[in-house]
């Protein structure tokens, strides 16, 4: 069985997977013909992506530090505390939401549900 991680025909909401999805994908490929090729495979590929997703820039992450620190460059200042301050918290607010309803999406999904 090959590893597909996403598909281009796959509604964009069931691409993301939450630590749920994960290790269910991890039991098949442990179960799979060729598990250990296949585990580093899918390893490299969560690598990836958590990689790609810590260079967005949200100031929770080091995508939003290096928005930060260009914004000091480029204005020759840095934004204030208070403002560091709210924008870390909507940030952190928006990917515990995120993380939530992708979790909650991946439950439905095992017990039959579908949801998004």
């Amino acid at each position: 069985m090959p590893l597909i991680l996403w598909s281009a025909d796959a509604s964009p909401m069931s691409q993301f997977q939450s630590p749920v999805a994960i290790a269910q994908k991890t039991g098949a490929v442990v179960q799979d013909d060729e598990p250990l090729a296949n585990l580093f495979a899918l390893a490299a590929a969560i690598s990836l992506a958590l990689a790609l997703g810590n260079l967005l820039p949200l100031p929770v992450l080091d995508g939003g530090r290096m928005l930060l620190t260009l914004f000091e460059w480029t204005c020759a200042r840095r934004p204030g505390p208070a403002f560091e301050r709210r924008m870390s918290i909507a940030s952190l607010a928006a990917i515990l939401g995120f993380s939530a309803v992708i979790a909650t999406n991946d439950v439905a999904r095992l017990l039959g549900l579908a949801l998004f």
